[in-house]
C-alpha cells in the first residue's frame, strides 16, 4: 500500500470515528432527555394530585397566568424536542430565550399569592 492509500484509510477511519462519537453523544443526550421527560410526567402527576385536593376548596382568585404558562411550556417542550431531533441549535437558543415568558408570570403569580 502506498502513502496515498494509507492517508485515505486514515482519513476514512478519522471520519468514521467522528461519526461514531457523534452517534454516541446523541444516544447519551437521548437518555438524559428521556429522564427529564419522565420527571415531567411525575410533576404532572403531582399537579393532578394537588388539583384533586384544591378542587374541594373555593377558588380564591381566577387562574389567569397558569393556563398561559402551561401552554407556553408545552410549546417550549415541543420546540426543544424538535430542535434536538433536527440538531437545530438556532431553535434551541430561541427556546432558551423564551423561558422568560414562563419565568415572569411565575414570579408575579407567586408574589400575588404570597405577598411579603
Amino acid at each position: 500500500m502506498n502513502a496515498e492509500g494509507v492517508l485515505k484509510k486514515a482519513e476514512a477511519w478519522r471520519v468514521s470515528s467522528r461519526l461514531l462519537m457523534q452517534a454516541k453523544e446523541k444516544v447519551i443526550e437521548s437518555i438524559k432527555i428521556s429522564t427529564g421527560l419522565e420527571r415531567m410526567s411525575d410533576l404532572a402527576e403531582n399537579i393532578c394530585e394537588r388539583v384533586i385536593e384544591l378542587n374541594e376548596e373555593p377558588q380564591l382568585k381566577p387562574y389567569i397566568d397558569i393556563p398561559r404558562m402551561a401552554n407556553w411550556t408545552m410549546e417550549m417542550v415541543r420546540e426543544s424536542l424538535d430542535a434536538f431531533a433536527r440538531s437545530d441549535s438556532a431553535q434551541a437558543r430561541k427556546v432558551c430565550a423564551d423561558d422568560d415568558f414562563v419565568d415572569n408570570p411565575r414570579t408575579s403569580c407567586f408574589a400575588s399569592c404570597c405577598p411579603s
